[in-house]
């Protein structure tokens, strides 16, 4: 079985791999393509962030339906949780895709979401 998978320019990882019917979404962190940060809030980062998982998700001929499972990264689950259930919860249909969530130190100042997915096609 070959792997569709698409790059990510310099960073050591593919923004996804699509094998067979899964599509494994690498964590999508709220930058632009030119390299600024996606709004200082979580609301505006979780919508940032996952418009990319969606986008990426349609290389692959799959949309957000798609998604069966999601990981929540969050700098500041205590602050933010909320906020960021709110997008989510726009941003989703029932039902809603399995998820886990944490509360991490993010490698880079200002992020204060990342968001991986794990996708099934065809289903």
């Amino acid at each position: 079985m070959s792997d569709q998978v698409t790059g990510a320019g310099t960073a050591p990882l593919s923004r996804s791999i699509r094998r067979g019917d899964l599509v494994f979404l690498s964590g999508a962190v709220p930058i632009r393509p030119d390299g600024t940060l996606a709004g200082e809030g979580i609301e505006e980062q979780t919508e940032h962030v996952l418009r990319r998982l969606d986008e990426e998700l349609r290389t692959h001929g799959g949309d957000r339906a798609d998604i069966a499972k999601v990981t929540v990264l969050l700098a500041d689950p205590d602050r933010d949780w909320a906020a960021m259930n709110k997008v989510y919860r726009a941003f989703f249909a029932e039902p809603m895709p399995a998820r886990s969530a944490y509360g991490v130190h993010l490698a880079a100042e200002g992020l204060l979401v990342e968001i991986e997915a794990i996708a099934v096609l065809g289903g």
